[in-house]
């Protein structure tokens, strides 16, 4: 079985190091695993040994309406962004809050220097990605046309590259 979609994932993440554990987030026994056990878990549940942790937000505009987007890969598919896995290799005092900020930043722009409040609001377990997720709420300066503006000045961006051969 091809067990590895995204073999350019190449990356330690943190997780759980059991299935369904009991969860005190203020006192987390944590392990890191590779992104190809995890693609590997996700394929064949069987070698589910461990939960791998997640991050995502509720981010709001200050024009008060949530931050959401198409899940690429997936045809179809709303998601809240930010949202991904806490990567082992940040180093950090608090690896699960830096995953909030680096995933925010990689997949709307918005750098912590945009946001003016953040909390962790809540953890559920994901049963989709057999996973354990940090919830995030936090509002940031920009209005939702600000937003739009960037995301599409992003797109224009990255279809002008790949129409000029770059990658």
């Amino acid at each position: 079985k091809e067990f590895i979609s995204r073999p350019h994932w190449r990356e330690l993440v943190f997780a759980l190091p059991t299935t369904n554990p009991e969860i005190d987030p203020f006192n987390l026994e944590l392990t890191t695993t590779t992104s190809y056990y995890i693609q590997a878990m996700k394929k064949e549940k069987s070698l589910c040994d461990l939960t791998p942790i997640t991050a995502v937000g509720l981010v709001l505009t200050s024009d008060n309406k949530f931050i959401y987007g198409v899940r690429s890969g997936v045809e179809g598919i709303l998601n809240i962004v930010p949202g991904g896995y806490v990567s082992g290799n940040i180093k950090s005092l608090n690896p699960i809050f830096s995953a909030f900020y680096s995933e925010l930043e990689e997949e709307t722009g918005i750098g912590p220097q945009n946001i003016s409040t953040t909390k962790m609001i809540g953890y559920q377990t994901d049963p989709h990605h057999n996973a354990f997720c940090f919830i995030f709420g936090a509002k940031t300066i920009f209005t939702s046309h600000d937003l739009m503006k960037m995301h599409l000045d992003a797109l224009s961006t990255y279809h002008s590259s790949k129409k000029s051969g770059k990658s």
